[in-house]
């Protein structure tokens, strides 16, 4: 049996390693898997998969689907059927995670043959089990598949064995070859997410935690092995706040020369934690604080992360580039919650922050039934699920949006700026001041107060302090504080 393995991550892809695993340890017959990362664009994209199936001829193909790689996976299945008419062609992964998008997906194109919806360790496997053995797919959960001329969605059943095996150690010379090669490398400590955030893709609230003694072996063998970036995409780090503590000090003790990133759990925070974290060389990625409006929260079922306030201060004081995550066009909220969102970010301490507009993902309680999210309002979402307009955020709003962000994000970077300047008068809000610039000092000073390898903000400090002149009357200690932000930038 040999399965090919098509992902479109252009780097270290932790699900093809993730499978590899699982096929090499739990199916039943041997199995030769490879994989191939292609670009989901232009004409060498599909060179490079005609030339994988015509010198290998793989009995199934399986495409990892991604919002970005999607349209051209679903014409690459076209290709696998056309010069390989008996492989079965296998989709899988976050946009194809839902029984309407497999319905949809199944329904118009007959490449197709299977849909994997969920985590696809367990599934794989036995689609795989079932194609070697010629027998159907009905005792397989998690998929979508055609019979007798009708689609059939299997029910979604936990894996009764979660977690992996080892899969990064030196014996396995495909791994080893594929970490010296790539500047980053994805790792996870726990699987999943507790949280019931309505547009994630972990919203079921089911988080697993991975066995430690794998954790313990695998992180410094990466450590030692000259990976030069590792990403720990933990939801939330090590699960909880004494086993994130343990990862922390376990990479303090090995790790010499690897920058490691992690997304740090705001309820595990404490100076203990901050410490260990330092010390073990962590860079945290970002906070996610995605909205502060309540109504909006209560919408989509998120906590609001923005209340704890202490272990923001804990983070920030040690970490202070920390950007915080705001999503805007969330169901509930409206420009001015979204303004007032970006405000209290700033009020935090936060000196950068990522905006994004919120995604509709197959498989999400809102991807899969946005209209009572949004009492029924007209949506404008791109083919790849980004909502671009509401009637909350209609099409007219989205200028005023603009500036909102990149004057909250420029008010980030100027933050001794702003507390000297309500410090002078709490009615004066930088962010509010900056809305009031014409577009094109906007955008120069975004573009000024933004590169740190270029001392842009420095040589444009006079032309910067010009474009407050006429709000700031040349107040001395705004005008200190300004100074004293650019020298930094």
């Amino acid at each position: 049996m040999k399965f090919l393995f098509v992902h479109s991550w252009q780097g270290f892809s932790l699900a093809e390693w993730y499978l590899k695993e699982a096929l090499h340890s739990r199916c039943a017959f041997p199995i030769s898997v490879r994989a191939l990362d292609i670009p989901t664009a232009g004409i060498p994209a599909n060179d490079l998969l005609v030339q994988a199936i015509g010198t290998w001829t793989p009995d199934a193909v399986g495409f990892s689907c991604h919002y970005w790689s999607l349209p051209a996976f679903l014409d690459a299945a076209s290709t696998v059927k056309l010069l390989l008419p008996k492989a079965r062609v296998l989709l899988g992964g976050p946009q194809v995670n839902s029984t309407a998008a497999a319905e949809e997906i199944l329904m118009h194109h007959n490449a197709v043959d299977v849909v994997i919806r969920g985590a696809g360790e367990r599934p794989l496997v036995r689609v795989l089990e079932a194609i070697a053995s010629h027998k159907p797919f009905d005792a397989v959960d998690c998929i979508s598949f055609r019979t007798d001329n009708r689609i059939v969605h299997m029910p979604v059943r936990p894996d009764p064995e979660p977690g992996r095996g080892v899969i990064f150690h030196e014996a396995n010379t495909d791994v080893m070859q594929c970490i010296s090669s790539v500047s980053e490398v994805s790792y996870e400590t726990v699987a999943g997410c507790r949280s019931r955030c309505a547009y994630c893709q972990y919203p079921d609230g089911n988080m697993t935690i991975l066995d430690d003694t794998l954790i313990e072996q695998e992180l410094p063998f990466l450590c030692r092995h000259g990976v030069r970036h590792l990403r720990i995409c933990d939801a939330h780090f090590g699960g909880t706040r004494d086993r994130a503590k343990k990862i922390f000090a376990l990479l303090g003790r090995v790790n010499r020369q690897t920058s490691i990133k992690a997304y740090p759990d705001l309820t595990h925070v404490d100076r203990e934690y901050v410490t260990l974290a330092r010390d073990a060389g962590i860079e945290m990625i970002s906070i996610g604080i995605e909205s502060t409006n309540p109504a909006c929260l209560r919408r989509i079922g998120r906590q609001a992360t923005h209340r704890h306030r202490a272990a923001i201060g804990l983070l920030l004081r040690e970490f202070p580039d920390i950007p915080a995550d705001v999503i805007v066009g969330l169901p509930g909220d409206s420009p001015e919650g979204f303004e007032r969102t970006l405000k209290d970010v700033l009020d935090l301490g936060f000196r950068a922050i990522n905006v994004f507009r919120l995604m509709l993902f197959p498989g999400t309680p809102m991807g899969n039934d946005a209209a009572s999210f949004f009492d029924g309002d007209e949506l404008h979402v791109t083919a790849q699920g980004q909502v671009l307009a509401s009637n909350a955020f209609p099409v007219s709003s989205q200028s005023l949006i603009s500036k909102m962000t990149q004057s909250a994000c420029i008010a980030a970077r100027l933050r001794n700026t702003r507390t000297a300047l309500l410090k002078y008068s709490a009615s004066l809000d930088l962010m509010d001041l900056l809305q009031l610039l014409e577009p094109c000092q906007l955008l120069n000073l975004s573009a000024w107060t933004t590169s740190r390898s270029d001392p842009k903000a420095a040589r444009h400090a006079d032309e910067i302090a010009s474009c407050f002149a006429s709000y700031l009357a040349a107040e001395g200690p705004v005008h200190e504080a300004l100074m004293r932000d650019l020298a930094r930038i």
